[in-house]
C-alpha cells in the first residue's frame, strides 16, 4: 500500500511552490494590465505561471501560452525555454507525462545557451522517464544533466543529478551505488545551505536503509529539519508517514530486541505513530495532498489492526480505498460526473413540474406508461442477461474442461517419457553391477588382482554414474512439477568449472580446458546449471571418444547484461537437425545421449536459458548457453 511515487521525490525539488499571497497574484494581474513593455509583461506572465502551477494549473498554461505570445513577438530564445520549461512542469504537476515531455523538449531546442534552464529541463525529463520505468532514457537525460552541470560548475544540479542516480540505482535494488550517490548529493547541499533538499536526502537515504535504528535516525533528521523548514511542505508529511510506519512495522511484529533498540515500549510505538498520522492528515486534507492522505489511512488501517480494533481498522480501509478510486479509477470519475449531470437534471425536472402545476396528471399518467415501459424493458434485459451468463458459464466449463484434458495428456506423455529414460539411463549401470557382483560370486578365482581391480574400477564407476543420473532424474522430475521453481543465487562461474574438472577427472585420456577470462558472474539456479553443464560436457567426450586428441573446451564471456557459457569440442559432430529436441519437446533425438538432451532442455526453458548449436560432421559440435542476468 505504501505510495512514494518516484517522480514526486525528484521533480518537487523543481517546482516553485508559489509564497504568494492572493492579494500579490491580484497585484501582478493590475500591473499586467498597465505595463506596455513587452520584456517586463513577459516576466509579469513567468510570476503568474509560477505561482499558479500548483493553485490552478489551467490558469498556470493560459497565462503560460499568453506570455509566448509576446515572447514570439520578441524573439526571444529565453523566453521560449522558460515558458515551455513551465508549461511542462504544470503538466508534470498533474503527471500528464505525455504532454509534459513535448513541451520540456521544445524548452530544450531553445535552451543551449542557457545551461541554468536546461538544467532544469533535463532533470525533469529524466524524472519522466524514472516513473515511466524507463530507466535506459532516464539514466541518459540524467548523464546530459550532470555533464552540463559539471562542466557549467552548477552545484545544485549536480547535487540534483546525484540524487536521480540514487533513484535509479534503488530502483534496481542496488543500493549500494544508491547511498553513494545520496551520500554525495547530501554533502554538496550541506556546503551549499539547502536544508530543503538536505531533508530530502536524509529520507531517501532512509528509505534504502535496512537497519531499523539507522533508519529511523535518518528519517527523524529529515524530520527535524522540515519542522524547523516547512512542516507542511508534502515530503515533511512523507516523512512523517515513513517515521510511522516503522514504528507500527515494530509494534506488529513485537520484535522485542529491535523494539529495546529504538528504546521504546510497544504502547509508545503505537502512541507516537498515532500521533504522527492524525497531523499528517490534518496537513493533507488542508493542502489537498490527496495520495499522502490515501497512504495516511492505510497505515492508519494498520494501526487500528495491530490495536486490535478492528472495526476501526476497516472504516480507515474504506476510506483508503474510497480516495485510491477517486484519485486513479477514470471510470469512478465519470460515474460521479454521470450523478453530478443527473442531479442538475433532477432538479431542472422539479424546476418544470413547479411551473406546470397544472399538467401534473397527465405527466402522472405519461410517467406511468413510461415506468411500466421501463419495467417490461428491465424485466426482458434481466432475463437476457440471465441467459447470457448461462451461456458464458457453459463455455467457461468446456474451456476448463478442454485444458484440463490436455494437461492430463501432457502429464501422461511426461510420465510415459520418464520411464522410457529410466529404463535407458539406470539399467547399463546396474547391469555392470550385478554382472561383477555374480562373477565374484561364482567364480572369484579366475579373476587375478590386476583384472579385478580394473573391474573394481569400472563397477565404482559405473555406480557413481548411476547415482549422478539418478540426481539428474531427481531435477528434471521436479523441473516437471507444475509448481516447482527455480531457486535463484549469485554464483561464480569460476567454482561451477572446478566442480567439472574434479567431476570428470577420471577421464584421462580427454583435455578439457577451462577459459573464464572475464571472471563471470551470474544470478540462477546453481543446481540447474550444473546439471545442464555436466550433461553437455558427458556428451561431449562420448562425442570424442573416437578421436585421436580429443579436447574440450568450456568458455565463458558477458556482452552487456547477457552471460554466455558454451562448450565446443573436436568429436564426431552430428547433423544440426539431431538437436531439434533441445527446441521442441515433441522431438526424439537418435543421439545416444538418454536422459541428457531432455534434461537439459527442461532445466535451460526453467532458468530461461537459449540453447545455440553449432555441429558438422567429423568436425566437433559448439553448444552456448545464453543466460539473461
Amino acid at each position: 500500500m505504501k505510495i512514494k511515487l518516484c517522480f514526486v521525490f525528484l521533480f518537487l525539488s523543481f517546482i516553485t511552490f508559489s509564497q504568494e499571497t492572493n492579494r500579490e497574484i491580484d497585484s501582478l494581474i493590475v500591473a499586467l494590465s498597465k505595463e506596455k513593455n513587452d520584456t517586463i509583461k513577459s516576466r509579469i506572465y513567468i510570476k503568474l505561471v509560477a505561482n499558479y502551477q500548483q493553485l490552478n494549473p489551467k490558469k498556470s498554461i493560459k497565462y503560460a501560452f499568453d506570455g509566448l505570445k509576446i515572447v514570439k513577438k520578441m524573439n526571444w530564445d529565453k523566453g521560449f525555454a522558460v515558458f515551455y520549461n513551465d508549461i511542462g512542469t504544470t503538466y508534470l504537476s498533474q503527471a500528464k507525462h505525455k504532454e509534459a515531455l513535448f513541451y520540456y523538449k521544445k524548452s530544450l531546442e531553445y535552451s543551449n545557451n542557457f545551461a541554468l534552464i536546461k538544467s532544469f529541463t533535463l532533470h525533469n525529463v529524466a524524472v519522466i522517464y524514472f516513473d515511466q520505468k524507463n530507466i535506459s532514457m532516464a539514466m541518459k537525460y540524467n548523464n546530459k544533466l550532470y555533464e552540463l552541470a559539471k562542466s557549467e560548475k552548477l552545484n545544485d544540479a549536480i547535487a540534483k543529478a546525484y540524487s536521480n542516480y540514487g533513484q535509479i540505482y534503488s530502483s534496481q535494488n542496488k543500493f549500494n551505488e544508491a547511498k553513494k550517490y545520496y551520500l554525495k548529493a547530501l554533502e554538496i547541499w550541506k556546503t551549499e545551505s539547502n536544508p530543503v533538499q538536505e531533508a530530502t536526502a536524509l529520507m531517501n537515504l532512509g528509505d534504502i536503509t535496512t537497519n531499523v535504528k539507522n533508519k529511523l535516525e535518518l528519517y527523524t533528521k529529515s524530520k527535524a529539519i522540515w519542522e524547523t523548514e516547512n512542516p507542511t511542505h508534502l515530503l515533511a508529511i512523507t516523512t512523517n508517514l515513513s517515521i510511522a510506519e516503522e514504528f507500527i512495522k515494530l509494534a506488529r511484529n513485537n520484535n522485542l530486541e529491535a523494539i529495546k533498540e529504538v528504546n521504546k515500549t510497544k504502547t509508545e510505538l503505537l502512541e507516537k505513530s498515532t500521533h504522527l498520522l492524525t497531523d499528517a492528515v490534518e496537513i493533507c486534507k488542508t493542502a489537498n495532498y490527496q495520495q499522502n492522505l490515501m497512504y495516511a489511512y492505510g497505515k492508519f488501517s494498520e494501526l487500528e489492526e495491530v490495536k486490535g480494533n478492528h472495526k476501526k481498522a476497516l472504516e480507515y480501509l474504506n476510506l483508503n480505498i474510497e480516495l485510491y478510486e477517486k484519485i486513479f479509477s477514470q471510470e469512478n470519475k465519470n460515474k460521479i460526473a454521470t450523478v453530478e449531470n443527473q442531479k442538475i437534471i433532477a432538479l431542472k425536472n422539479q424546476e418544470i413540474q413547479f411551473k406546470n402545476q397544472e399538467k401534473q396528471n397527465q405527466k402522472i399518467y405519461f410517467s406511468s406508461i413510461i415506468l411500466l415501459l421501463l419495467i417490461i424493458g428491465s424485466l426482458l434485459v434481466i432475463q437476457n442477461r440471465n441467459r447470457k451468463k448461462t451461456n458464458e458459464k457453459l463455455v467457461e466449463f468446456n474451456l476448463a474442461l478442454d485444458a484440463k484434458n490436455h494437461e492430463l495428456d501432457k502429464a501422461n506423455k511426461n510420465k510415459a517419457l520418464f520411464f522410457s529414460i529410466l529404463n535407458h539411463d539406470l539399467r547399463s549401470p546396474v547391469s555392470n553391477l550385478i554382472d561383477f557382483l555374480h562373477l565374484q560370486k561364482s567364480s572369484p578365482d579366475l579373476l587375478d588382482e590386476q583384472t579385478k581391480n580394473e573391474i573394481e574400477k569400472s563397477t565404482l564407476a559405473s555406480a557413481e554414474n548411476l547415482l549422478h543420473s539418478m540426481e539428474d532424474i531427481l531435477v528434471w522430475s521436479k523441473s516437471q512439477m507444475e509448481n516447482f521453481k527455480p531457486q535463484p543465487n549469485l554464483l561464480e562461474i569460476n567454482q561451477i568449472f572446478e566442480e567439472l574438472k574434479n567431476y570428470f577427472l577420471s577421464e584421462k585420456n580427454i583435455q578439457i580446458i577451462f577459459e573464464n577470462p572475464q571472471n563471470i558472474q551470474l544470478k540462477t539456479d546453481e543446481n540447474y546449471l550444473k546439471t545442464i553443464m555436466r550433461n553437455l560436457t558427458a556428451n561431449a567426450i562420448k562425442a570424442t571418444k573416437q578421436v585421436k586428441s580429443p579436447v574440450i573446451v568450456w568458455k565463458a564471456w558477458q556482452e552487456m547484461e547477457t552471460v554466455f557459457v558454451s562448450i565446443s569440442d573436436n568429436g564426431i559432430g552430428a547433423v544440426v537437425n539431431e538437436f531439434e529436441v533441445l527446441r521442441d519437446k515433441n522431438k526424439i533425438s537418435n543421439i545416444q545421449s538418454g536422459l541428457g538432451l531432455h534434461l537439459i532442455r527442461d532445466l535451460a526453458k526453467a532458468i530461461n536459458c537459449n540453447i545455440f548449436v553449432e555441429s558438422k560432421i567429423n568436425l566437433g559440435t559448439k553448444i552456448t548457453l545464453q543466460i539473461i542476468k
